[in-house]
C-alpha cells in the first residue's frame, strides 16, 4: 500500500494521480508545488506559515496544520486537525481525526474520526481503528488498536497476563 501511494504521488503512474479527475466532475485535489497535493473543496486548507510539507504528500479539504508541524510523504484526509509541533512521516491519517500538539506518527494508519492527544506517539505500522482516543503521553508502536472489546488474555509489561480490553491495556485505564 505505500509504495502505491508513493508511486501515485509522485506522478509515476501518470495519468493516475490526484489532480487528474474524471470527466464532468469538479476537482477534489490540485497539485500546488513540488508534488504536494491539497484539497479544492470548501472549507480549504489551511496551514500554519511555519508548517513545513515534503513532496508526496496530500493534504484533504478543510484540514489545520498546526505551527512547527512537519507532515511528511504522507496522506492526511479531509477536516484533519493537527495542533503545533506534531510530526507526520509515512502516515495514513483518515478524515476527521484530532491530533494534539507534540503528537508523532510514523510509518502508521490512523482511522476515521481518532482522537490523538498531545505527546502521544504512533509508530512501527500501527493500526488505529476509527473513534478511537488516545491519552496524553500514549505509545503505540506496532499493535492495532480499536474500541472493540478483546475477551483474551493480555501481556503487560511485568509479564503478567490479564483479562481486560486491549484498548485499556493501552491506553493504562
Amino acid at each position: 500500500m505505500i509504495h502505491h501511494r508513493k508511486a501515485i504521488l509522485s506522478r509515476k503512474c501518470y495519468p493516475l494521480a490526484p489532480d487528474e479527475n474524471l470527466p464532468h466532475s469538479s476537482p477534489r485535489y490540485e497539485q500546488r508545488r513540488s508534488r504536494v497535493y491539497y484539497g479544492t473543496a470548501f472549507p480549504s486548507v489551511d496551514l500554519s506559515r511555519t508548517c513545513k510539507i515534503t513532496p508526496s504528500t496530500l493534504i484533504g479539504s478543510g484540514s489545520k496544520i498546526g505551527s512547527n508541524t512537519l507532515v511528511m510523504r504522507s496522506v492526511l484526509g479531509e477536516e484533519v486537525q493537527v495542533g503545533d509541533e506534531c510530526r507526520i512521516e509515512g502516515g495514513y491519517v483518515f478524515e476527521g481525526c484530532k491530533l494534539g500538539n507534540g503528537a508523532r506518527i510514523k510509518d502508521s494508519v490512523v482511522g476515521e474520526g481518532v482522537s490523538i492527544a498531545e505527546g502521544a506517539i504512533v509508530e512501527n505500522g500501527s493500526l488505529i481503528g476509527s473513534q478511537v482516543r488516545l491519552g496524553k503521553g500514549a505509545k503505540v508502536s506496532g499493535m492495532r488498536v480499536s474500541i472493540e472489546e478483546y475477551d483474551g488474555d493480555v501481556e503487560s509489561g511485568d509479564n503478567t497476563r490479564e483479562s481486560r480490553s486491549i484498548s485499556a491495556a493501552v491506553f493504562g485505564y
